[in-house]
C-alpha cells in the first residue's frame, strides 16, 4: 500500500517534508495551479518524490470556486514531467458529470485515476 503525504504548501508542512523526505506526495491542483509553485516546492525540499496530482475539486467546492476541465487537462498535459499520476476532475454529488469528465479526459489521451464517490449510483 502506498501512503501519500498531503500538503497545501504551508511552511510547517514543507519543513516536515524536507526533513522526512516521504516517498510519495499528493498535491492538489487547486493549490498548485502553476508549474512554478511545484518547482519551488521541489527546489526547497531538494529531492523528487513520486507525486500524485489531485484535481482539488473538494477544496474548490468548499471555497465556492470551480475548476475548469479544459484548464485542468491543459495543466496535466503541459506539466506531465512534474508528477507520476493524476486523478480525474470530479464533481461532488454529480456522478453523471464525473463520469462524463472521465470520458472526456480519456478521449483527450489522458489516463487519470477514476473517481467514484461513496453512495453514488453504481452504474456511473
Amino acid at each position: 500500500m502506498d501512503i501519500y503525504f498531503v500538503t497545501v504548501a504551508r511552511t510547517d508542512e514543507i519543513k516536515i517534508i524536507k526533513e522526512l523526505k516521504p516517498k510519495n506526495l499528493l498535491l492538489s491542483y487547486f493549490y498548485f495551479k502553476k508549474r512554478e509553485k511545484i518547482e519551488r516546492l521541489l527546489d526547497f525540499i531538494e529531492y523528487k518524490p513520486n507525486i500524485l496530482m489531485d484535481s482539488g475539486a473538494y477544496s474548490a467546492m468548499s471555497q465556492g470556486k470551480d475548476i475548469s476541465l479544459i484548464t485542468y487537462m491543459n495543466f496535466l498535459k503541459n506539466n506531465s514531467d512534474l508528477f507520476d499520476q493524476y486523478i480525474q476532475l470530479d464533481v461532488l454529488n454529480k456522478p453523471f458529470i464525473t463520469r462524463k469528465y472521465l470520458e472526456i479526459m480519456r478521449d483527450e489521451g489522458l489516463k487519470p485515476i477514476p473517481v467514484y464517490h461513496y453512495g453514488s449510483d453504481e452504474r456511473y
